[in-house]
């Protein structure tokens, strides 16, 4: 009985690490990229300051249009 739930929790730990290991990897270039950004090494490190306000922006631009057609709809004119 024990050895099962051994096996149990090895399978879940596995499982786990299986699933957020994309996520791991982002977030390890993520923090690379960082660096070099701020640190200047590299002669691209203006167009990832500039990719990472486009990113930010990006989501409450479409945010906000969306609300603005759906209340244009909405409204009926």
């Amino acid at each position: 009985m024990n050895s099962a739930w051994l096996h149990g929790c090895g399978v879940c730990l596995r499982t786990a690490a299986r699933i957020t290991s994309p996520f791991r990897t982002a977030e390890a270039q993520a923090a690379r990229l960082h660096d070099i950004e701020q640190l200047g090494l590299d002669a691209e490190a203006p167009l990832i300051a500039i990719a990472g306000v486009v990113l930010f922006l990006l989501p409450v631009f479409i945010f906000l249009a969306g609300s603005a057609f759906a209340a244009y709809y909405l409204s009926g004119a």
